[in-house]
C-alpha cells in the first residue's frame, strides 16, 4: 500500500520566524487516523495548514505521490477537506446550504450532491436541523455543521472517491461538543478510515487521542518530538517534555495507555 501524504524536510515561517521544522521523512498511510498532540502554540494549526497547502512552506510535501503545490485547487479540493479550529461567521445561511458549500470543487449532478450532503448531516446527527439557521445553532451544533461541510467536500464513502481515498486534516473538531458528542465524531473518524481515508486531526484531550488514533505525533515549539503508536507507549517522558508537567501513566486491559497529571492523581480530601 502507498503513503497517501509525505513530508520530508518541511519548514514553515511565519512573521519572519520560523515556527516549523519537522525534518522527517514521515508517511501517512490511507486507514490512518493520526492524532497531533502538543501544548498550544507547539505548531498543531501550523502543520494542519501547510499539510492543507494554506501556508507556503520549503521541503517536501506529497498527496498522493504529487508535490502538493502542483495540485490545481479545485483538483486538491476533492481529494483533502481542511476545517480550521476558527471558522468566519456564516451569515444567514440554513444547514443544509451550508453543509452544500462542500461539494462545490464537484461536477456532480445534483442528485449526486442532495444524496452526500444527507449523508454528511445524518453522520453528525443533523438531518432534523437542516432547515435551520446556523447562526441560531449552538456552538457544539455549529461545530457538527462545519464538519458536515467537510464530509460532503471529500464524501463519505468509496464510491464517491473515484481518484483515491481522501485526506481529512481537522484541527480540534471536537473542541465545543461534550464527551459523547466528541466520542460519536471520533468514531466517525474510525469509520471512514475503516474504509481507506486518512484523517489527521489535533486534540487536546490526550485519553481520548491515545484511545482512538492509529498513531500519535507528538509537537512541542514547532518540532516533532515522538511519532508513537499508542499501544507502544510505555513511558510518559515525552509527553512530561512535551506539556512541562509531571504526568504519570498507566496501561488499560486493552494495551491503550493511560494520562493523567500527578497532583490530580494524588489530590486529596480537603480537611473541614
Amino acid at each position: 500500500m502507498s503513503a497517501i501524504m509525505e513530508l520530508s524536510g518541511l519548514r514553515v515561517r511565519r512573521g519572519g520566524r520560523e515556527v516549523l521544522a519537522i525534518a522527517g521523512p514521515l508517511s501517512f498511510m490511507p486507514g490512518e487516523v493520526v492524532a497531533l498532540l502538543g501544548p498550544n502554540g507547539a505548531g498543531k494549526s501550523t502543520l494542519l495548514l501547510a499539510l492543507a497547502g494554506l501556508l507556503p512552506y520549503r521541503g517536501s510535501l506529497r498527496l498522493a505521490g504529487r508535490e502538493l503545490l502542483r495540485w490545481r485547487g479545485r483538483e486538491r479540493a476533492r481529494r483533502l477537506g481542511f476545517l480550521p479550529q476558527r471558522v468566519p461567521e456564516a451569515a444567514a445561511f440554513q444547514v443544509e446550504e451550508l453543509v452544500g458549500l462542500g461539494r462545490y470543487p464537484h461536477r456532480s449532478s445534483r442528485a449526486v450532491d442532495a444524496r452526500i450532503i444527507a449523508q454528511a448531516l445524518a453522520a453528525v446527527g443533523l438531518e432534523e436541523s437542516r432547515d435551520r439557521l446556523y447562526t441560531r445553532l449552538s456552538g457544539g451544533q455549529q461545530q457538527k455543521v462545519q464538519l458536515a461541510r467537510v464530509l460532503a467536500q471529500v464524501g463519505l464513502s468509496p464510491e464517491d472517491w473515484p481518484a483515491g481515498p481522501p485526506v481529512l486534516l481537522l484541527d480540534e473538531p471536537t473542541a465545543s461538543l461534550d464527551l459523547g458528542a466528541r466520542i460519536e465524531v471520533l468514531t466517525l473518524l474510525r469509520r471512514l478510515t475503516g474504509q481507506g481515508a486518512l484523517c489527521i486531526v489535533s486534540l487536546h484531550d490526550l485519553n481520548l487521542a491515545l484511545r482512538a488514533a492509529d498513531r500519535v505525533l507528538l509537537l512541542a515549539d514547532g518540532r516533532l518530538l515522538a511519532d508513537l503508536r499508542p499501544d507502544a507507549v510505555r513511558d510518559g517522558a515525552c509527553f512530561e517534555q512535551a506539556f512541562r508537567t509531571s504526568l504519570m501513566l498507566s496501561v488499560g486491559p486493552d494495551g491503550r495507555p493511560r494520562i493523567e497529571e500527578r497532583w490530580q492523581a494524588r489530590a486529596q480530601p480537603m480537611a473541614d
